[in-house]
Formats: C-alpha cells, sequence, structure tokens
C-alpha cells in the first residue's frame, strides 16, 4: 500500500543547521513499503488494453493548479505488482487481506514538483478484477493495522534513509495516523506519515499523505509528499478530486 516516494526539493534550498538537504532524493525504490497478504485470490493480470485505458486516467501536469515540473517515474513503471502483497521481506510487513487479488496491475505517473515549494505528488492506478475487490481494499488501507504497517517499515529503514540524506542526519520515530477527508468516488481514505529529520540540533518534518481514491476496479494511490508542513488542505482536495474525475 504505497511507498516513500522520490523527494527532491525544488524550491529554495532547505537548511538544517549546518546540513544543505536542497538535492535531497528518496528513492522508492531503496524505501518501498509492501503489504504482504495472505489472499484467497491470486495475483491479477490485467490485459494491454486495460493498463492502457488505466494510463489515460493518470494524473498529468497541466491538471495541477500552479506551476509544476515533472520527472519520469522510471522503468518498469506499468507491469504487475501494485497494491496488495508481494512476499514478506526487508521493508515489508505481513497482513492478512482475504478475497482480495494481490500485486494488481498498475500503471504509474510522472512525479510532479511544484515550482517554489517542496510538495511533491505522484500517483499509481491498481486494476483489481472487478469494483468489490477495489472497495475491499480500500477499506484494509484505512485499517489501525496499516497504519502500523508504515510505522514498522519507516522505522526499520531509517539507517538507510538518514543516510540517503546526508552525513550527520538522524531519522527520529516515524509516525502515522489516518486522516478524514471528504469522499472523492466511490471512497476516499489517506493515512499521513511524519518523518522527523534531526540535524545539528534541529529537526523538521517529512510528511506523506497516502490517500487512496477508489472509482469502479480502479484504485488511485496518491502520494503527497512535502517538508515541514502537510499539503494544504484546499490544494490536496483539488488533486483528489480531479484523480477521482479522471477515473
Amino acid at each position: 500500500m504505497g511507498q516513500l516516494p522520490r523527494f527532491a526539493t525544488t524550491g529554495a534550498t532547505l537548511y538544517i543547521p549546518f546540513i544543505a538537504v536542497g538535492s535531497l532524493i528518496l528513492a522508492s525504490a531503496l524505501f518501498g513499503i509492501a503489504v504482504p497478504a495472505s489472499a484467497t485470490v491470486a495475483t491479477s493480470k490485467a490485459t494491454a488494453p486495460e493498463l492502457a485505458a488505466a494510463k489515460t486516467k493518470l494524473l498529468q501536469i497541466s491538471d495541477l493548479h500552479g506551476k509544476w515540473t515533472q520527472s519520469p517515474y522510471g522503468k518498469g513503471s506499468t507491469g504487475t505488482g501494485g497494491g496488495g502483497s508481494s512476499g514478506s521481506g526487508p521493508g515489508e510487513c505481513d497482513l492478512p487481506e482475504p478475497g482480495v487479488a494481490q500485486n494488481p496491475a498498475f500503471v504509474n505517473s510522472p512525479y510532479f514538483d511544484q515550482k517554489g515549494s517542496d510538495l511533491e505528488v505522484q500517483e499509481e492506478i491498481n486494476v483489481f478484477p472487478n469494483s468489490a475487490q477495489a472497495l475491499k481494499d480500500l477499506k484494509f488501507g484505512g485499517t489501525v493495522g496499516v497504519q502500523q504497517c508504515f510505522i514498522q517499515v519507516f522505522n526499520q529503514q531509517k539507517k538507510a534513509l538518514a543516510k540517503s540524506i546526508g552525513k550527520g542526519v538522524m531519522v527520529g520515530n516515524v509516525t502515522a495516523k489516518s486522516i478524514a477527508l471528504p469522499t472523492y468516488g466511490q471512497g476516499t481514505s489517506d493515512i499521513r506519515v511524519s518523518v522527523p529529520i534531526i540535524g545539528a540540533g534541529s529537526t523538521m518534518d517529512l510528511y506523506e499523505d497516502n490517500v487512496v481514491v477508489v472509482q469502479g476496479r480502479f484504485e488511485a494511490l496518491i502520494d503527497e509528499t512535502n517538508f515541514q508542513a502537510p499539503i494544504s488542505s484546499t490544494l490536496a482536495g483539488q488533486i483528489d478530486q480531479v484523480v477521482a474525475n479522471k477515473l
């Protein structure tokens, strides 16, 4: 269920005293969060036309208010292995999710960075066999167990995360909580993760909102990441509404 996105500051250089993090990049390949499940439904596969249809629903830079830049998600942005499970291992935790196809086919948007700020947005769309399974996965993603999974996985990765940021940096204890949102599409949930980044006696937080919107068999996972404060509710609402409309 979601993953810590690559994050690059795009506005004025951010500083923890004596530690510049203006070139900060957190690689999603290193800090992915998977929620393996003891499922009764096998891995879901989508046809090429279904994946092509899902691609047309992805967020585009023209959908965003204000000035943004974009960069490629990277090789392997379509295929299988989205929501659900990919097996237990480092950076993963095992939670049962019966009756939902695991590793549904998915497509990914580019990374979108808002000019003059440190906000980054990225979307993944999972294609489930039917709408009932998509809604089940939405409800599953809002459970306390999944919140604890986020906390567990981020905390497991603290040393590697600190190393990726720079020398002398530490990462504090990560927290996660559900955020109440308006209902977009057929259902919406949000888990907000807060990552304290500590250096030279000063702390600032990295916030990641993991928003899920479901419409029919499509489940959009929206990562909204910002330093020092969560994304504004107004801008988040605009983005989440656009995502729901496109689904």
